[in-house]
């Protein structure tokens, strides 16, 4: 099982990181990415993920969104 990429990016927090979910497996297991790109991880501990606050989440987006080119 994947996570689902035409949807709303959905974001998680890993201890102190936060990260947009990329996939999953029906293990259990999840994988990160950094809001904006960077290298995948999947967490140590699983269970402990959990949903970001108003300021995670606000930061992550802002992080993740991307750049457009102004024209002149």
């Amino acid at each position: 099982m994947s996570a689902d990429m035409t949807g709303p990016k959905k974001y998680m927090v890993d201890g102190e990181r936060v990260g947009e979910v990329v996939d999953t497996d029906p293990n259990g297991c999840v994988w990160l990415r950094p809001p904006g790109g960077g290298a995948e991880w999947s967490p140590m501990d699983p269970s402990r993920l959990r949903e970001p606050d108003a300021d995670e989440l606000s930061r992550a987006q802002i992080l993740g969104a991307p750049l457009i080119e102004a024209q002149p």
